[in-house]
């Protein structure tokens, strides 16, 4: 855990790791909001959807006033070693979802499944619903179903305009799994680009499925 003040400026840069990237959380996703919530606590929690937002804007990477961001999350503005915000990011640290580095500071896009011994910290209430949903992600019947309604979800999005980051968010804003979501963009902004062959839905289906989520 870091314990020297933060730089006036911070360059924040998107610390990437395929594994992860492809079948991880969006921390604005309601898998983040449910689980993670209770590990990070909220203040880490804003500053990982934060970040994650302006990687929607700049993907490479951009810059960041730690006191600013501090300020907008209701810790204040310090930013010494004992400062709220600072201890926030050792905490995120320690989840191997932030790495410091001087003035750069690392930050991955997607959080991880939960561990087992982290799912065993979790209220009863919670650690069931997320066994349960680990039981409908192994059903291959689920997940048929899945694919199909989130490829018709996606295909409207890509129609609509959106990239696949967009198309992605909001997907697992619908409880649909990274994975999933993941494959599904893909095909989406495939079809569009290559029509012909693709065995795209129809638009009634697309658009009745569109409905189910909203």
């Amino acid at each position: 855990m870091p314990t020297a003040a933060l730089p006036d400026l911070l360059t924040v840069l998107p610390w990437d790791e395929p594994d992860i990237d492809g079948t991880g959380h969006d921390p604005r996703s309601t898998y983040v909001e449910d689980y993670w919530l209770g590990i990070l606590g909220p203040s880490g929690t804003w500053i990982m959807r934060r970040f994650a937002t302006a990687f929607d804007h700049d993907p490479d990477g951009f810059l960041c006033s730690p006191a600013d961001l501090a300020s907008e999350i209701g810790l204040g503005r310090g930013t010494g070693a004992n400062a709220p915000f600072t201890r926030t990011i050792g905490r995120l640290t320690l989840f191997d979802l932030v790495r410091p580095a001087g003035d750069q500071l690392h930050v991955r896009r997607r959080l991880p499944e939960l561990k087992r011994r982290q799912i065993a910290k979790l209220p009863e209430h919670l650690g069931r619903a997320h066994d349960h949903r680990r039981h409908l992600d192994d059903d291959a019947e689920h997940q048929h179903r899945e694919q199909h309604r989130s490829r018709c979800l996606a295909a409207v999005l890509a129609e609509l305009g959106d990239d696949r980051r967009r198309i992605e968010n909001q997907l697992h804003g619908w409880r649909i799994s990274p994975a999933v979501a993941n494959d599904a963009a893909g095909w989406a902004l495939s079809r569009l680009a290559h029509p012909s062959g693709q065995g795209a839905p129809t638009a009634g289906s697309s658009s009745d499925s569109a409905s189910d989520a909203a």
